[in-house]
């Protein structure tokens, strides 16, 4: 199986120099990700795990904005009759959760909801200083997801994640880094090619040595449980909504 076989037009791959860069391409859509970009970025992750050409993984989005989440429209179709991890966006968690190799991502614009949460997975993040990160969770009648309940305490602190997950805060890139979230706020023209730089440095390390260390600090175990109960949370809320 190939690259061309596990991307499609929302998720372009490419691999060069030992790095493997993923571009979210829903534009029109501020990336948006759908079911079938979730699906694409579970095997593309699947594959880079298992591939001996791949050391580093860097996530760009198309266009203005990184991500603007799950794509709402389709949340809000219905209630899934699949069981979470065996959806599209569960089998992605599960890849991300576990994903042993460096991620490294650049923000351009806005990443709000799960263009947010998945930064709190990648080991180097660089923003530009007038991106915009939100986590309206919230606003919206939601609970943290994607391991954010713990990932983002445990990056900022409990009083700073609070703010930002319940009173809709908005950080700007300079915000972000100086809340230790990313690595560094840059112009957002120097964003893309900082993100592939760092990718091919990391890729140049010794690899069962960044595996090891990735696996050692970012304890997946712990991760994944927070993902069950965020899960719990959510089908509970959504249930009073119908019930209501």
């Amino acid at each position: 199986m190939t690259l061309n076989d596990l991307a499609n037009s929302q998720v372009l791959a490419s691999v060069e120099g030992g790095v493997l860069r993923i571009v979210l391409n829903r534009p029109d859509k501020r990336n948006a990700v759908s079911a079938a970009m979730y699906d694409a970025l579970a095997r593309l992750l699947a594959y880079a795990k298992q591939s001996q050409d791949i050391v580093s993984v860097a996530i760009l989005g198309a266009g203005p904005d990184f991500c603007a989440g799950t794509d709402l429209a389709e949340l809000k179709a219905g209630r899934p009759s699949r069981p979470f991890e065996e959806r599209e966006v569960g089998r992605f968690l599960r890849e991300l959760v576990w994903f042993d190799k460096p991620l490294v991502a650049g923000v351009r614009g806005r990443a709000i909801g799960f263009g947010f949460t998945l930064l709190l997975h990648c080991d180097v993040l660089f923003v530009a200083t007038d991106a915009q990160l939100s986590a309206p969770f919230a606003r919206l009648g939601f609970v943290p997801e994607a391991g954010a309940s713990r990932l983002l305490p445990a990056r900022v602190g409990y009083r700073n994640a609070f703010q930002i997950c319940a009173r809709n805060s908005v950080l700007v890139g300079s915000e972000a880094e100086r809340f230790g979230l990313a690595t560094a706020a840059l112009a957002s023209s120097e964003v893309d090619a900082a993100t592939l730089a760092e990718a091919v440095t990391l890729a140049a390390q010794p690899r069962n040595s960044l595996r090891a260390i990735k696996r050692l600090m970012m304890s997946p175990d712990e991760t994944w449980a927070a993902i069950r109960r965020e899960m719990h949370e959510f089908a509970e809320l959504r249930a009073s909504r119908v019930e209501a």
